[in-house]
């Protein structure tokens, strides 16, 4: 189903304040959508990070939401030969975004990856850290 209703299940995007629905969105991001995070942001708005994969390819994405609702940036992260996923998002002091995630080394292993965008979603760095494993 390409059509998935995400952003935490539905983006059902419950005010993180007020438990309500404030709207729902669907937005297309390829076979498969594994969301992570919900966070505020400071113009009032939303801003979610995840993996979305089309076959056996998957690249980290973060959206950006306004107070509305509506889109205001969605990009994806990731590499062809390797596969990026988004766990975590927040948004820092200068406006911009920092990720945390993970990047799939091997079948059998995946290391840390962080990612830290401009305030429009354009990256300004990336890492990967081993996590330890054989690779």
């Amino acid at each position: 189903m390409k059509q998935l209703l995400l952003l935490a299940g539905l983006l059902l995007s419950l005010s993180l304040n007020a438990q309500t629905l404030k709207y729902q969105l669907q937005v297309d991001m390829g076979d498969f959508v594994l969301p992570g995070n919900i966070a505020n942001t400071a113009d009032g708005g939303l801003v979610t990070c995840g993996t979305a994969a089309t076959g056996s390819n998957g690249d980290a994405y973060i959206i950006n939401l306004s107070n509305t609702g509506s889109i205001q940036w969605k990009k994806t992260y990731g590499t062809p030969a390797l596969v990026e996923g988004g766990r975590f998002v927040l948004q820092t002091s200068d406006g911009g975004y920092l990720m945390a995630g993970t990047i799939r080394v091997t079948n059998q292993n995946e290391d840390i990856f962080v990612l830290r965008t401009d305030a429009n979603g354009d990256t300004l760095w990336t890492r990967s850290y081993d996590n330890g494993a054989n690779d």
